[in-house]
């Protein structure tokens, strides 16, 4: 009797914390976030060039995240300075790695972007998904 009791707390906490999260970024003001690759971006270390509009008066760094939709164990990421444009040329992302699914496959690529203030806190957040490789 004890097991189920633990495992109904267990996911009545994980259901509570699920809950919560969407409430909190709900909050958050949505930055706008544009890219595009070109069929030689397959497995570039060059990342491409990103449009971003809207940051949130405060933002100190950006963080960066891509994920290929189809195979999540696929994701990387980056903090940087603040464009004063809003725009981050072609191969600035440190450490980035281009898509690379497998031939013939087309998969989903989404980048995450998130405003940071001076104190690396959160304060705004977008998103752009892509298909690679493009037609």
């Amino acid at each position: 009797m004890a097991g189920r009791s633990v495992a109904g707390l267990f996911v009545a906490l994980l259901l509570a914390g699920c809950a919560a999260e969407p409430a909190r970024n709900a909050n958050l003001p949505v930055i706008d976030v544009a890219f595009q690759w070109t069929a030689a971006d397959r497995c570039s270390p060059r990342s491409p060039a990103l449009t971003i509009r809207g940051l949130p008066p405060g933002t100190a760094r950006i963080a960066f995240r891509l994920t290929d939709l189809n195979m999540p164990t696929f994701a990387q990421g980056a903090d940087i300075f603040v464009p004063p444009d809003g725009r981050v040329p072609p191969g600035t992302l440190p450490n980035y790695v281009g898509p690379c699914p497998p031939a013939g496959e087309r998969h989903s690529f989404r980048f995450v972007v998130e405003a940071k203030d001076a104190a690396g806190q959160i304060i705004g957040a977008g998103q752009a998904t892509q298909l690679f490789p493009p037609e």
